[in-house]
């Protein structure tokens, strides 16, 4: 699910539809949602809804901090850093 929302260019409402059910998804079956997290702080920005988007950055980077994922705690940092709020 989360991937379809990856490919959901043109419609941004929609693909955090998919984001919303990969990250119930991952929740129910204990799974990572750092890269869920991220990627669906970065579509809330796009909406124009930066106190959502923080905060999801903000928990996927600590998750990723966690995790040891040094890649996507660089991702949302350049997101964080990069995006007028």
């Amino acid at each position: 699910t989360e991937a379809v929302g990856d490919f959901t260019f043109d419609d941004t409402a929609r693909a955090l539809i998919y984001y919303r059910r990969a990250l119930d998804e991952a929740r129910l079956l204990q799974e990572p949602t750092h890269t869920i997290l991220i990627a669906k702080g970065e579509r809330l920005f796009e909406l124009r809804q930066p106190e959502q988007a923080e905060a999801c950055l903000c928990e996927g980077r600590a998750e990723a901090v966690r995790r040891g994922d040094d890649f996507y705690v660089k991702e949302a940092d350049r997101i964080l850093h990069e995006t007028p709020a």
